[in-house]
């Protein structure tokens, strides 16, 4: 991601659903690089933490759909980044978090 990303000014979708090599380090450098993006599917990237959607919540303000799914290292506090700097975002998934209403 880091090599496509500075390449893909006006990348609109990005599946990589399953891509367990994700790191922080890629998902940052698309939300940099890539700030038309409007679906980004990250879904089973166990390696990405809260410092991502802290990069997505910055980069991405056109985000109107996100895959969390199986993100183990992420926290209540990134996601409520993510929705507070994506003003666009409208549908998210989040199977297989372990996050309560309550820490939201």
């Amino acid at each position: 991601l880091v090599e496509i990303a500075p390449n893909c000014p006006n990348l609109r979708v990005l599946n990589a659903n399953g891509c367990r090599r994700i790191t922080d380090v890629g998902v940052l450098a698309i939300a940099e690089c890539c700030q038309e993006l409007t679906l980004l599917d990250i879904g089973g990237s166990r390696e990405v933490t809260d410092a991502a959607l802290m990069g997505i919540s910055t980069g991405c303000p056109k985000l109107e759909l996100l895959n969390l799914d199986q993100c183990g290292e992420l926290s209540a506090c990134g996601l409520r980044a993510v929705c507070g700097g994506c003003p666009r975002l409208r549908q998210i998934s989040l199977c297989g978090w372990s996050i309560t209403l309550r820490e939201l």
